[in-house]
């Protein structure tokens, strides 16, 4: 039976007889129910006060509980309230001293500290659970200590004196103790894999040529680990007359935590029975098989009881997957070997190109050599295989080429002079402006374009060849080919031979810029030599030369086309002297140059005419209509309508006056005293602002009266009455622009005065 057993079997049943026995006075009925609820797993009942703070206890974390009672252990067995104890009595004394408990041999040690306070101990191997301090009055002093102590100090009385004290005993627990298995398993999967290979894998060359390869075998052993286990048992064992409530922990060397399973619970807590054992599983999984040793740690739940450890040394089981040893075998060169680990095998061989040339087709022969190696075991088997391409060829004609490019730059020159205007006619002192102008002009052409070279072509073989070749340029241009013996673009070149054949293309124009020769020769495929184009020109005629003009002190070397233009004004003399029969003129001849090679010149001539009148125009031209003019050379214009003086007048009586009718643009007579033509008026079609612009062009010896306005009248219709220019709406100085707004009917009207 355990301690809690055996509290609540014996609390109901011994009370009555320990409170008649054990107390000088009646016990009063309220001290009896509060004690009953009390137990050593459970915290004080009502009135019970925590004075760990001021009782000293070995361990110090010890928690100790006191209350007041009214009566006093002397039963050995310390069977009161449902404590269990081993050891128990009174000691009827006050005295400090050393005391034999009863009906034992346990020794108790009381020691006074004054002022009523007192330290007890307990001789090794025994632990205090309950000290009763008797004063000498009716009330006493109960500790009670969870865990057990084997000495306290700071025990009081109160006021009071000690008339004697009880205590209750335990032997100190047994230790627990445990032992463990330890197996670590571990998966080895072993995987192979063959490769078969050969460098080089191809060859090619012509007939006797010899090639050398070297087969390798490669046979790859992988290992991995993985699937790391440890499981095993736990077994605790409890040498004391009562169960212990314990908790498993289990960890490896390499810090991986196990799960622990214990017997009853399905997990890592249980109860290790009285003087029995417990059995508990545990499973790690660690990441790998370095852990060498596994330690189990047992916590007991009872304070008094102290828990275990145990450790074990893990041995590591392998579980082999696959095959640990294969057979490499290689039947084309007989080899055969058992390996373990990952091996490679090398095996040189040497290829020949026939010598027979009747095995050769179109001037090729291949063939084929395969290879295959195996590796077998009890789970193996695998094969790799690798090929070798020989190919075996007459050799191709080899084939080199120049190209040489050529084109004619032609570069001509032309040279212009000439003048504008290139007349002038006026009155003596007049000045007139020219403008002299000379072109040189450069132009080239390109042309007679030429590419021209050689084409070798050698024979490697042991053989003549028979050849037919081709050249074009990369324009699309087609050359003409010229090979010796033959005459044209075929021929025969012997073994070890070379044979030069001529070519010439005429592109064009020169944006080739590659030719590319085509060599065919049966048993063969085409050979092809490519050359750069590059065109070396051939200048014809000069690039630059020296355009001069003396007249004007220029001088320069040009290149390119060339346009200069020089001013000049021309003046009619006032010397009258120079003037037959009122006339004079002259000519101005320029002339420029280009040379430098080119000796080119162009010449203009200006001409000019100076005429001196030194009577009135209007005299001389009423003379020539039979009237005589009384004038003072100075006469009112107005425009006519047409050709005709008198067109369209203002009024058919006295004034002569006329006006223009606009349907248009129009050029019509302008008359001066009426009948006298002194030049003529333009007008413009409308603008798109709804202006007409209208220009006067005098003749010859007549210009407008110094300070003299020119005066427009537009009208929408005919108007009638003698005009008053002075009051026209548009007035105008001589060479101002004149635009008025477009209308039907126009006056215009000037005072012109005779040179």
């Amino acid at each position: 039976m355990n301690r809690n057993s055996l509290k609540t079997l014996l609390l109901g049943a011994t009370f009555a007889v320990f409170a008649a026995a054990c107390s000088d006075s009646p016990t009063p009925p309220s001290m009896v129910e509060p004690e009953a609820s009390f137990s050593h797993e459970d915290h004080p009942g009502e009135g019970f006060t925590d004075v760990s703070a001021s009782v000293t206890t070995i361990p110090a974390d010890a928690v100790v509980w006191t209350k007041r009672v009214t009566f006093a252990n002397n039963l050995t067995g310390c069977s009161v309230f449902g404590i269990e104890s081993d050891f128990g009595g009174k000691i009827d004394t006050g005295n400090p001293g050393t005391y034999t408990l009863p009906g034992s041999s346990v020794q108790v040690t009381l020691e006074s500290l004054g002022g009523n306070t007192y330290a007890v101990s307990v001789e090794s191997g025994y632990v205090f659970t309950d000290v009763f301090l008797k004063s000498n009055i009716e009330n006493n002093d109960w500790y009670h200590f969870v865990p057990g102590v084997s000495s306290a100090s700071g025990m009081t009385t109160g006021a009071n004196a000690l008339s004697h004290f009880t205590i209750c005993v335990n032997e100190v627990a047994e230790p627990l103790t445990a032992e463990k298995t330890a197996v670590g398993t571990y998966d080895r999967e072993v995987t192979w894999e063959l490769e078969k290979s050969v460098d080089p894998d191809a060859h090619s060359g012509a007939p006797g040529d010899e090639f050398d390869s070297d087969w390798t075998v490669l046979a790859t052993k992988t290992e991995v680990l993985g699937n790391f286990l440890v499981e095993g048992t736990i077994t605790i064992h409890n040498p004391n007359n009562f169960p212990v409530p314990v908790t498993v922990a289990d960890e490896l060397d390499d810090g991986t935590v196990a799960g622990v399973v214990c017997t009853g619970t399905g997990d890592e807590t249980g109860t290790v029975p009285a003087n029995g054992s417990l059995v508990c599983s545990y499973t790690a999984s660690p990441a790998d098989a370095e852990a060498e040793e596994n330690e189990a740690v047992i916590t007991s739940g009872d304070p008094a009881v102290q828990g275990a450890t145990a450790t074990a040394a893990i041995h590591w089981i392998e579980n082999l997957i696959g095959d640990a040893e294969t057979l490499l075998e290689d039947e084309r060169f007989e080899y055969s070997e058992e390996i373990s680990e990952t091996t490679e095998e090398s095996f040189p061989e040497t290829f020949i190109c026939p010598i027979d040339l009747s095995l050769y087709v179109d001037g090729i022969y291949q063939f084929t050599e395969d290879n295959e190696a195996t590796l077998t075991g009890d789970n193996t088997d695998l094969s790799a295989d690798a090929s070798v391409d020989v190919t075996c060829s007459v050799p191709a004609l080899e084939v080199e080429k120049t190209a040489e490019g050529s084109y004619d730059r032609t570069v001509e020159w032309e040279l212009e002079k000439s003048v504008d205007p290139d007349a002038h006619s006026g009155a003596p002192g007049d000045e007139f402006d020219s403008d002299w102008e000379v072109v040189a002009t450069k132009s080239e052409q390109l042309g007679n374009y030429k590419v021209e070279g050689t084409i070798s072509i050698y024979n490697p073989a042991a053989v003549a060849q028979d050849f037919s070749v081709s050249d074009i340029l990369d324009d699309g241009t087609i050359a003409t080919v010229v090979c010796p013996d033959s005459g044209d673009g075929t021929g025969t070149v012997p073994a070890g031979g070379t044979v030069v054949c001529d070519y010439t293309a005429y592109p064009a124009d020169g944006s080739a810029e590659e030719n590319i020769a085509t060599v065919s020769a049966a048993g063969n495929p085409d050979v092809e030599a490519k050359a750069p184009v590059s065109f070396t020109e051939n200048l014809i005629g000069f690039d630059e030369g020296t355009l001069s003009d003396p007249r004007f002190g220029f001088e320069e070397l040009i290149n390119a086309s060339r346009t200069e233009v020089f001013p000049e004004t021309f003046i009619c003399p006032t010397d009258l002297s120079l003037y037959v029969d009122g006339l004079y003129s002259f000519e101005e001849v320029n002339t420029a140059y280009l040379n430098g090679n080119l000796d080119l010149e162009a010449s203009a001539t200006v001409t000019v005419t100076c005429e001196y009148i030194p009577e009135c125009p209007f005299a001389a031209l009423f003379a020539e209509q039979g009237l005589i003019y009384t004038g003072d050379c100075r006469e009112t214009a107005w425009a006519a309508n047409g050709l005709e003086p008198g067109s369209l007048r203002y009024t058919t009586r006295g004034n002569w006056a006329t006006y223009v009718q606009y349907t248009g643009a129009k050029t019509v007579n302008f008359y001066a005293a009426q009948t006298i033509l002194v030049g003529t008026v333009t007008f413009s079609p409308v603008d798109g602002d709804g202006m007409v612009s209208i220009t006067i062009d005098l003749d010859p010896g007549f210009s407008y009266e110094d300070g003299s306005i020119i005066a427009v009248q537009d009208y929408a219709t005919p108007p009638s009455g003698n005009p008053a220019p002075g009051l026209f709406a548009h007035h105008f100085a001589p060479g101002e622009p004149i635009i008025v707004p477009a209308n039907n009917f126009y006056g215009v009207h000037a005072v012109i005065a005779g040179n």
